[in-house]
């Protein structure tokens, strides 16, 4: 199965979700093969899902004073801080064998992915979810696992979120590499202390668990090769066409800057 790999670049929060965006329809026109994306962010980010209000437990004046990026994904899911992490997109069409009608079961495929990277850095992953998740009263992605996400020794340290649209499946993510908890604290708002610190015992990230400082580059080696091991994927490595550029550039533009966009709910 051969895929496009684009390498890791760092991105503002709205070229980021324009370029994802733009793969999307790229992809459902034809345009592109199934395409594995690796990003960062610049500056730090708090991303919300589609369907999120964008004022639940967020301080907006506090990201302005941090100058902190602030965005709306197209994809599901709760409130991410990005940060000191590596981030993919996956797209690829519904006809994909590795996409189910089920949006578990395609997670557990995608899962065996991620399952084969951080194997190589000697992490127990399970995909069993804990008795919290319906307990929890965070607006926050980390505060639980969703349907069909593993944990990593009993903590969550990857956040997923998906949609699809029109035959076509983006897939993206966030893998913590560490976290920055003062930032965090003052651009989140908990609905009391129980709460944020529910969040930080069920969270994790790579340097947490593996006790040591865990890098960009050895992450992404990880991965890239937990895709090609897990899923037996073949990659060309390439960057975004000319079409997908101009799309994004106007997506930005007509969309991700805009308050209309971002502050929809």
């Amino acid at each position: 199965m051969l895929w496009r790999y684009i390498p890791y670049e760092t991105k503002d929060p709205y070229w980021n979700m324009a370029i994802d965006e733009a793969i999307l329809i790229a992809h459902r026109e034809n345009r592109v093969p199934p395409t594995l994306r690796f990003y960062g962010w610049s500056p730090a980010t708090l991303s919300i899902g589609y369907f999120q209000r964008s004022y639940r437990q967020i301080d907006h004046d506090n990201i302005k004073k941090c100058n902190l990026g602030f965005v709306r994904r197209i994809t599901g899911g709760r409130a991410v801080f990005h940060d000191r992490e590596l981030t993919y997109s996956v797209i690829l069409s519904e006809k994909n064998e590795l996409v189910s009608s089920s949006v578990q079961e395609t997670y557990r495929k995608l899962n065996q992915a991620f399952t084969a990277g951080l194997e190589n850095l000697k992490l127990s992953l399970t995909t069993e979810t804990p008795n919290y998740l319906e307990n929890n009263t965070s607006a926050a992605c980390f505060d639980a696992p969703g349907s069909g996400e593993f944990l990593i020794e009993g903590r969550k340290a990857i956040g997923s979120a998906q949609t699809r649209q029109q035959g076509v499946l983006l897939q993206h993510g966030s893998i913590l590499l560490d976290f920055d908890w003062e930032t965090f604290d003052k651009i989140f708002l908990f609905p009391n202390e129980e709460s944020k610190a529910q969040l930080k015992s069920r969270m994790g990230t790579l340097s947490q668990l593996l006790k040591r400082d865990v890098n960009l580059d050895e992450t992404i080696r990880a991965i890239y090769y937990g895709f090609e091991e897990g899923l037996g994927i073949t990659f060309q490595k390439d960057n975004l066409t000319a079409y997908e550029y101009d799309l994004a550039k106007k997506l930005v533009a007509e969309k991700y800057r805009t308050e209309a966009w971002n502050f929809k709910r």
